[in-house]
C-alpha cells in the first residue's frame, strides 16, 4: 500500500474514533441526585425512569453527551428538539428531563461554564450538535 493510502487510512481511523469520549457512566440516581431532583418536585422513581430512558433511547441516536457541558435551562430545549426522533412521550420526555437537571445540579452544581441556552431559550444547532456524533 502506498503511503497516499496509508495517510487516508489513517485520517479515516481518525475520523472514525473522534466522536467517541472518554469512558464514563451517567450519574446513578444515588442520595444526591434524589435530594436535587427533589427541589424540583421530581421522584426517585420518575429520576429512575429518565435515567434509564437516558441510557437507553438517546444511544439509539448518538453518543451520550457528557451531562455538565449544557446548563440545567438547556436541557429541555436539547431534549425537546430530539424527542420526536426519539419517540418520546410526554411523561417520558418530562422524567428525562427531570433526571438530566437533577444529575447535573447534584454533580457539578449551578456551575456557568455549561452551553447556556439563548434569552429565547434556544440552543444554536451548531452548539447542541457538535459534541454528537449521530448514527446513521
Amino acid at each position: 500500500m502506498n503511503s497516499a493510502c496509508q495517510a487516508l487510512n489513517a485520517i479515516g481511523c481518525l475520523a472514525l474514533f473522534s466522536g467517541c469520549q472518554a469512558s464514563w457512566a451517567p450519574a446513578a440516581v444515588d442520595a444526591a441526585v434524589i435530594r436535587a431532583g427533589a427541589a424540583h418536585r421530581s421522584e426517585e422513581h420518575m429520576l429512575q425512569e429518565g435515567r434509564t430512558l437516558f441510557v437507553s433511547r438517546c444511544l439509539e441516536c448518538h453518543t451520550l453527551p457528557v451531562i455538565s457541558k449544557y446548563s440545567a435551562d438547556a436541557w429541555p430545549h436539547l431534549v425537546d428538539k430530539m424527542a420526536k426522533r426519539a419517540d418520546l412521550k410526554p411523561a417520558e420526555r418530562n422524567a428525562l428531563v427531570a433526571y438530566l437537571q437533577a444529575a447535573r445540579e447534584a454533580k457539578v452544581g449551578t456551575s456557568r461554564c455549561a452551553i447556556p441556552a439563548t434569552r429565547s431559550g434556544h440552543i444554536p444547532v451548531e452548539q447542541h450538535l457538535k459534541p454528537l456524533t449521530l448514527k446513521a
